[in-house]
């Protein structure tokens, strides 16, 4: 008696039978009742990219920090505003502006002069700061791109696997319809019969197990592209191969140009290096220069007796100080950040180190998988495969004995999946090589529809 509920096995195969109709592999043989699945969204990884980078809100937020710190940067480094005074001075106690010729209605006006470059110093501190700012952002883009990604291959390599567990499936069922045959010919016992409708059901379970982990991969990759219905069907298209450089030096270089946590490191320690220039120009002197301006009324009588009309009077000076106590401290916090550069900088200097055994790691890793994957390819899934024909054709004319094609099925599929998570592996060892070069590099055959 089957053991795998038969609704479940046909649903699962008429999703994939479909999934080969969409991608042009196979012909299916569908039900009159058209599967959901024939409505699926195609997504390449361009369009699946373009619809998580415009919808991600995350990323919205990191743009609205770079905007945030341009206009903090508009703002660094402005001279300071002039000072206006208006007053009177030497009034009487009787309120009368006509009474003492020293009384004076004053307008004043006083600015510091920037002359020790420090507004400057911190003027270019703030594009440094915008420039962590965009690699901040470069890094949080490049996080979500890579999820996307990763998620598109999880999704592309569940439909392969199970395209090669439908076609499995199909040889289940001659071999079981030969068994039937030989066993009412009395060419075969009840346990052969038994053993191979096992074998096929084992192969039915692997069907149901890589169904719900196609499920599952649907689910992340509608999340991920901001779609209400998760459960919509999306059918990954083929993603062409992303190259392998002959010697990691190609990725070195990319880092080293577009690595966002290199730029974002080396933004901050210039940063805190030209800060630091700023507040050692703060123990410099400040130099206020002012004016005043005394508007008198009135007139004095002169010495012939006659009114003589009050002159104004008119005063400049400069206020200078002297840095006795707060030069100091500001020496100090410029020493302070000097220290913090340097630590920054011992930082990038390190990284820099583990980006570039990381980048070479994984090129060796690349290129190991893609050994595995020539050798499965062109040697033991076709030996196997052809083996596997051998032996059913041998089955039927009674020269091959049943154990053998079951060792033979079980080795084509235990193939093929391995070639399949080969192919996964190397997508993903090239993808996270990207991750630290900076950039994820898309085919151009990967057009958005």
């Amino acid at each position: 008696m089957n053991m795998v509920p038969q609704i479940g096995i046909e649903i699962c195969i008429r999703v994939v039978a479909s999934l080969l109709f969409l991608n042009g592999i196979a012909d299916a043989q569908v039900t009159n009742e058209t599967p959901d699945v024939l409505y699926a969204d195609t997504l390449t990884i361009s369009s699946l990219l373009s619809q998580v980078l415009e919808r991600n809100d995350r990323l919205a937020a990191s743009r609205l920090m770079i905007e945030s710190a341009r206009e903090k940067s508009s703002a660094s480094g402005a001279w300071t505003d002039p000072m206006l005074m208006v007053g009177i001075e030497n009034l009487p106690t009787s309120f009368d502006v006509n009474q003492d010729p020293m009384t004076m209605k004053t307008l004043g006006l006083s600015w510091e002069l920037p002359y020790s470059g420090r507004r400057g110093f911190e003027r270019k501190a703030s594009f440094a700061e915008i420039d962590q700012a965009a690699a901040d952002s470069a890094m949080k883009e490049l996080e979500v791109e890579s999820a996307s990604i990763m998620a598109f291959y999880q999704l592309y390599f569940r439909q392969t696997t199970l395209e090669r567990l439908v076609r499995q499936h199909a040889l289940d069922d001659q071999l079981t319809a030969s068994a039937h045959a030989r066993f009412s010919s009395n060419l075969a016992g009840q346990d052969e019969v038994l053993a191979l409708e096992s074998e096929k059901w084992r192969h039915e379970a692997a069907i149901i197990n890589y169904s719900q982990e196609l499920i599952e991969a649907t689910i992340q990759i509608n999340a991920l592209r901001g779609n209400e219905d998760l459960s919509r069907p999306v059918v990954a298209l083929l993603p062409d191969s992303l190259p392998v450089p002959t010697s990691p030096i190609a990725w070195l270089n990319q880092a080293e140009k577009h690595n966002p946590e290199l730029i974002r490191l080396q933004g901050q320690s210039e940063s805190l290096r030209l800060s630091a220039q700023a507040n050692k120009r703060m123990s410099w002197p400040m130099i206020e220069l002012r004016t005043e301006y005394g508007f008198r009324s009135g007139s004095d009588i002169g010495m012939g007796g006659d009114e003589m009309p009050r002159d104004d009077m008119v005063s400049f000076g400069a206020n200078v100080s002297l840095p006795l106590f707060n030069g100091r401290s500001q020496k100090k916090m410029a020493h302070s950040m000097v220290i913090m550069s340097q630590s920054v900088e011992r930082e990038l200097s390190q990284r820099r180190r583990e980006l570039y055994a990381e980048l070479t790691a994984l090129f060796e890793k690349a290129i190991r998988i893609q050994e595995q994957i020539h050798l499965y390819e062109n040697r033991i899934l076709p030996a196997s495969e052809d083996a596997l024909r051998i032996g059913m054709s041998g089955y039927s004319s009674n020269r091959t004995p049943y154990s053998s094609v079951i060792q033979q099925a079980r080795a084509v599929q235990d193939n093929a999946i391995s070639l399949e998570q080969l192919k996964l592996d190397l997508a993903m060892t090239l993808l996270q090589a990207g991750m630290r070069t900076g950039e994820i590099s898309i085919s151009p055959n990967n057009t958005i529809e």
